[in-house]
């Protein structure tokens, strides 16, 4: 009697991934198949054994705590979607979790810490296209700065050629971004990491969120900054609007910045 083929299946976290996995686990046990769940840690050895430790195991809607030390790379956070946030979040989800990028961006700075100690990060994807999609130029923006700076794997959503030059942009911006050793600072008031902080060998790079719903006047006093030390350089370049930002006593104008939109600071380094 011939055994039937096994299929190993691996999915959990979210109801996204799960519900989705045993429905084909049991259409493929009406086919013939059998099927077998990895969900425990001793399932997660089994397939780090089973792919050999020079493969690349990416974990994905899987629980973080017993995937320490078995995978590679890890999804940290909810999907990328093309809307900020719809009213299904804010309403039955209580706009703590599920698919929008609004959750994604929250994901990528809160578990950031994470990159390079537990495995590489895995934030979903940079989706800057400007068709098939309600998210700003903006939006596109902050999710871009979250993702380079926080120094993840940078993986893009769409075809390049089909999207405007402006879209374009933010990609070749967020790869700038990347490389450095990143830092989150949260404002303990609001529950949102507002500040996050990417140190390279000749500059220094501070993003400045703004989560919130309206435009937002905001000051950084580059004394807040552990990065960085005096001197001060007398102006430094704002990336997404290309301003030079003149540095009045340590401290830098931003403006308003945007409703879910971010503003990037370059400032060199003594050396740099």
């Amino acid at each position: 009697m011939t055994a039937a083929p096994l299929v190993l299946m691996m999915a959990g976290g979210t109801g996204g991934h799960v519900y989705p996995a045993l429905a084909v686990a049991t259409e493929l046990r009406n086919r013939g198949y059998a099927v077998e769940w990895v969900g425990t840690r001793r399932g997660l050895e089994a397939v780090r054994a089973g792919a050999g430790e020079d493969t690349f195991l990416l974990g994905c809607g899987c629980p973080l705590g017993p995937a320490v030390g078995v995978v590679d790379g890890m999804r940290i956070g909810a999907d990328v979607a093309p809307w900020w946030t719809n009213l299904a979040m804010r309403t039955v989800m209580r706009d703590q979790h599920g698919i929008s990028t609004r959750h994604a961006v929250r994901n990528t700075v809160t578990r950031a810490f994470m990159h390079q100690r537990l495995w590489a990060n895995d934030p979903d994807c940079l989706m800057v296209r400007d068709t098939n999609t309600r998210l700003t130029l903006d939006e596109v923006q902050l999710l871009a700065t979250v993702m380079g700076l926080t120094d993840g794997m940078l993986v893009i959503s769409d075809r390049l050629t089909e999207v405007a030059p402006s879209r374009r942009e933010v990609v070749d911006a967020a790869v700038s971004f990347t490389g450095g050793l990143a830092r989150t600072v949260e404002r303990f008031d609001r529950g949102l990491h507002e500040l996050v902080v990417s140190r390279h060998p000749t500059e220094v790079l501070v993003g400045v969120c703004n989560h919130g719903p309206r435009p937002e006047a905001r000051e950084l006093d580059l004394r807040s900054v552990p990065e960085l030390t005096e001197p001060w350089p007398d102006v430094v370049d704002e990336v997404w609007t290309g301003a030079r930002l003149v540095v009045d006593d340590g401290r830098v104008d931003l403006g308003a910045v945007p409703r879910h939109g971010a503003r990037v600071l370059r400032v060199p380094t003594r050396g740099g």
